[in-house]
């Protein structure tokens, strides 16, 4: 590694800062908007908002702009900048004409989603249309926000993607409110979506621009930089379209089999769960360009990967604690008890079902760095195959929260592919650690969620009680690992330093 890439690299705990603050701001605004957008558009049109918004989030997340993470920092250690630079101007390319042929596909495919998969009433098929159509101008513009991000979080320019997040969540927040106070559609919403997207791909290329002066939109490849971007990206594009075709075809089925109204009661925990696997992905993004700087030298790299993946199962195992024990009282006290009472058992599901996805995304980012995203894409393939039986398996049951369960037996049924990575790129599967892991872990979670259970039981529920219930909950779960030695300083001294 050269001198210059050592003195300018930020610290690791720092740029998992503000990846977080980038996570949390968004979410934040989320708690405070969504009750106010549930009053004034009303349940049934939520349920069609959030289901016509999830074609913006998850369709158009095309997953391209991973290969400047991978790459970039990649040639960043190894002293090379013109390949970097190459490398990510093609991949702006290969991002834009994917997201430009998925917006195509959806917008001559709107007729049919509308009346056939989602058999929309005719009083909001105008709206549902309307708004499909505004997502297919905004995806694109979405999908080039996410690359120039990636350009700058491979220069590990977290701390400004932070401040235009946070910037960026709070102008999308305004607006939807301004426009939903006054009794706007859900179509001016969305239209309102796809200009925050404008907005923040602009600041994203001018934050970027300012990160790498070099990057430029020049197509100039040669052979082996195309066949090497494009199985790379060939690969993130198949795991992420399938991820997103799961989470539509979940959304549909379950607007389909229980209507409109059921949909947004089943979409309010399917966010709180994407939140909780958001939050572990979003702190350890912030350590993926540092782990393709190691590629080098394997052993650190082993060592490294124990520590980052033990720290986000720590962090794993709490949040499922707390949404376990807490959530129920959470959901009554931000949405009625109307929620509490039929989000909650939904919460659950979703809670197995993105805890145990977010158990493999350290080994996921390690498939990535050592160059097997199709390991990764033919995990989600299995995961959505697994998920998409059993959901049509339950399908006459009538109880919905096994919709969300059933994504839950997908990501079961794929955990072993950690071990195949671990193999694969370290040269054997570390049993004996995942087992001491998992035996504290799950011991520690389950006796203080068991505690926490007991004390929102047994209080008046308040927003300063479940505060001060999760609080402690968190500082006893925390001094508990300390105290056996699972975490100590030393550990995070160890991933700072590395």
């Amino acid at each position: 590694m050269n001198q210059t890439t050592q003195i300018t690299r930020p610290g690791l705990f720092s740029n998992a800062g503000f990846s977080l603050l980038a996570w949390s701001i968004p979410l934040a605004l989320t708690f405070l908007v969504t009750p106010v957008l549930l009053q004034y558009l009303g349940n049934e049109a939520y349920g069609y908002y959030a289901m016509i918004l999830g074609f913006l989030g998850f369709a158009f997340t095309t997953g391209v702009a991973r290969v400047v993470i991978k790459y970039v920092p990649e040639f960043r250690a190894a002293g090379d900048d013109a390949s970097a630079v190459r490398y990510a101007g093609f991949a702006f390319w290969v991002n834009a004409a994917v997201a430009a042929l998925q917006g195509l596909i959806l917008a001559l495919a709107a007729p049919l989603i509308v009346d056939g998969l989602l058999r929309t009433p005719a009083i909001w098929r105008g709206p549902v249309i309307a708004s499909i159509y505004l997502v297919c101008i905004g995806g694109p513009l979405l999908a080039a926000g996410q690359l120039f991000q990636s350009v700058l979080q491979s220069r590990h320019g977290f701390r400004t993607v932070a401040v235009i997040t946070a910037v960026n969540a709070v102008f999308l927040s305004a607006g939807n409110v301004f426009l939903a106070v006054r009794g706007s559609g859900m179509e001016y919403l969305i239209a309102w979506n796809v200009v925050a997207a404008a907005v923040a791909a602009i600041a994203f290329y001018a934050a970027a621009k300012k990160a790498f002066p070099q990057f430029s939109f020049s197509l100039g490849f040669d052979r082996a930089m195309a066949t090497a971007v494009l199985s790379f990206a060939g690969s993130i594009v198949v795991y992420q379209a399938i991820t997103s075709l799961l989470f539509i075809f979940e959304r549909a089925w379950v607007l389909r089999q229980f209507g409109a109204e059921a949909l947004t009661f089943y979409v309010i925990p399917l966010m709180l769960g994407m939140y909780l696997h958001a939050f572990v992905l979003s702190m350890s993004q912030a350590f993926v360009p540092r782990m393709n700087e190691m590629l080098g030298d394997l052993e650190a790299l082993e060592r490294f990967y124990r520590k980052l993946t033990r720290l986000a199962l720590i962090v794993i195992a709490m949040l499922v604690m707390h949404f376990l024990s807490l959530g129920e009282a959470f959901l009554e006290l931000w949405l009625g008890a109307e929620f509490g009472l039929r989000s909650m058992p939904i919460l659950v599901g979703h809670t197995a079902a993105f805890g145990l996805i977010a158990v493999g995304i350290i080994a996921w980012h390690t498939a990535e760095a050592f160059r097997k995203p199709a390991i990764n894409a033919a995990t989600s393939v299995l995961l959505a195959l697994v998920a998409v039986l059993v959901i049509v398996a339950v399908a006459n049951n009538g109880q919905i929260q096994l919709v969300a369960y059933a994504r839950a037996v997908g990501a079961a049924v794929t955990l072993p592919v950690i071990f195949f990575v671990e193999r694969i790129c370290f040269g054997r599967a570390l049993f004996g650690f995942w087992l001491i892991n998992a035996a504290v872990l799950t011991a520690t979670a389950s006796a203080v969620g068991m505690l926490q259970g007991y004390a929102i039981v047994l209080t008046d529920a308040s927003w300063a009680t479940l505060a001060v219930i999760a609080v402690a909950g968190t500082l006893v779960y925390l001094g508990a690992l300390f105290a056996v030695r699972f975490w100590d300083f030393s550990s995070i001294s160890e991933l700072r330093r590395s």
